[in-house]
């Protein structure tokens, strides 16, 4: 039996399991009570599993789905004019005796409209700088699975619990217009994980990562009369410019880190967490006797650091993020050898051509007067900052840029009988604070340069205005069972302040069940 059966399997009983223990301490779980317990709950915020059970989780199921839609000309090159989506989603979780068990599957379904400059990328902001790109803006007709489970033991001889995390997604995709591509597209990410009670007040935390993941781009051409004109990118608009069917890509990498968290229990709860990993992805022209034409090697950190402090009726949380990611990108010399035994690419030469550095900062401060349902009402401030510092080396080019976002929102819930209501409102801004892009290859003028990296500095550099509007409607179906059916809208319009981009606006519609 595969893997995803097992995890599929796994979620239907989880499902269809009772909820006994829930039923005795709270009146009913809605969306807006769970969305308190994922912001306020400690080690469900980190990548260590082993942590949950000390969360002490409620047992519950959930199904959802999900319609959204977004359009607007003011994107990323790579991004479509307009994101056409459906979704099913599924969560739930139990106790096996003392084990605690929790899992999820999504089906989502992508058509994404005119997009531009990728023809061998599903999703073509994963930070792989060598890619195929062409001068037709296509649609995309995306598939994307993902499952998983987190499995977290009982306290060991009241000081140790340890826990396993596994993810697996698939994805297959399929670019409409010449030159076509067919993608497919898998990954399989495994975490465990310790903790360790230090003291009543002090837990410690360790995990470990393991992931790898491939994906394949066969591209072809059904207007053979024509010869279709396309570009294998380098970074940085650095690029060779191909006529013909298109090629073959080949992704292949891997990924290795650590995680450690610590926990104090006191006036203010704080748990800090800091995750490390390594990761090498090749790209390959051909997929049996591949050709090399690139490889990156990605350094990347996360911290943070979550302040909450509650009493019965208010709760303050304070939440500061930081990531870090570098990436070296190193290109492949190849000769072809002919020859009955040697027939083939072999590699002569490789170094490292190109470097890419982003960091991010991020600061919150949330103020919730709670209830027994969720909250009455919550305030939530924040600011981010990012930062990009790429290079391409020899011809030396350079893209960077720096960018100031800060937001404030506002929700309010109101009861009904059995129905509650929640309506809210986030104004955020965007700002610019620097970008800049020099380009020092050959054919300046050709459309890697012109088009695709001119346009992606005009995004980054252009100031905006965002107004996000949700509205929850849930309803508690049974008294006696946790059972509630459940409505939620979100519409959000950013306004460019450009004389090139107008607007992006994006409506998303969910329907879902909590039993």
């Amino acid at each position: 039996m595969k893997i995803y059966q097992i995890l599929f399997f796994a979620m239907a009983a989880m499902a269809l399991s009772k909820t006994a223990v829930a039923q005795q301490k709270i009146k009913q779980i809605n969306p807006n009570w769970l969305e308190i317990q994922d912001s306020l709950g400690s080690w469900r915020n980190t990548a260590n599993p082993a942590g949950l059970t000390r969360d002490q989780p409620v047992q519950f199921s959930k199904v959802q789905a999900t319609y959204d839609i977004e359009e607007g000309d003011f994107r990323r090159p790579q991004q479509a004019q307009k994101i056409n989506s459906q979704s099913i989603y599924g969560a739930g979780n139990t106790q096996l005796d003392d084990y605690y068990l929790q899992g999820f599957i999504r089906y989502n379904r992508q058509f994404r409209e005119d997009a531009t400059y990728n023809a061998s990328l599903i999703d073509p902001f994963r930070d792989m700088p060598y890619y195929i790109i062409d001068s037709n803006a296509s649609d995309w007709l995306n598939q994307l699975y993902t499952m998983g489970f987190d499995l977290a033991s009982p306290v060991f001889k009241d000081k140790w619990t340890a826990g396993l995390s596994v993810d697996y997604q698939a994805a297959s995709g399929a670019k409409q217009r010449d030159i076509r591509a067919e993608n497919t597209q898998f990954g399989l990410s495994i975490r465990p994980g310790l903790t360790y009670q230090i003291d009543a007040n002090h837990v410690a935390g360790f995990n470990l990562l393991f992931a790898t993941s491939k994906e394949e781009s066969v591209n072809s051409n059904v207007n053979v009369y024509v010869d279709q004109g396309y570009f294998i990118h380098y970074g940085l608009g650095h690029a060779i410019p191909y006529v013909g069917s298109g090629t073959n890509m080949n992704y292949e990498s891997e990924k290795w880190g650590a995680g450690l968290q610590y926990e104090y229990h006191g006036l203010w709860n704080l748990l800090l967490s800091t995750n490390y990993a390594i990761a090498a992805e090749t790209a390959n022209i051909g997929f049996l006797d591949g050709r090399t034409q690139g490889s990156i090697l990605t350094r990347q950190s996360e911290s943070s650091l979550r302040a909450t402090r509650e009493n019965t009726v208010f709760a303050h949380q304070i939440v500061l993020n930081y990531a870090f990611k570098l990436g070296e990108g190193t290109e492949y010399w190849n000769e072809f050898v002919p020859g009955l035994e040697s027939d083939g690419y072999i590699n002569r030469h490789k170094a490292v051509r190109s470097t890419y550095s982003n960091s991010f900062g991020e600061a919150s401060y949330t103020l919730i007067k709670k209830t027994e349902d969720g909250y009455d009402w919550k305030l939530r401030g924040q600011a981010s900052y990012r930062k990009r510092d790429d290079q391409y080396l020899l011809p030396q080019s350079t893209f960077g840029m720096s960018y100031l976002n800060y937001a404030l929102s506002f929700d309010k819930m109101i009861n009904s009988r059995n129905a509650t209501y929640t309506l809210g409102g986030k104004i955020g801004n965007g700002h610019s604070l620097s970008g800049d892009y020099r380009y020092g290859g050959e054919r300046a003028d050709e459309l890697p340069v012109q088009e695709l990296m001119r346009s992606d500095l005009n995004f980054f550099t252009t100031d905006f205005l965002s107004i996000e509007i949700p509205f929850t409607y849930s309803l508690q179906v049974d008294n006696k069972h946790i059972h509630n059916f459940y409505v939620q809208a979100v519409g959000s319009w950013f306004d460019a302040r450009s004389t090139e981009y107008q607007n992006r606006k994006k409506i998303t519609l969910s329907v879902g069940a909590i039993f």
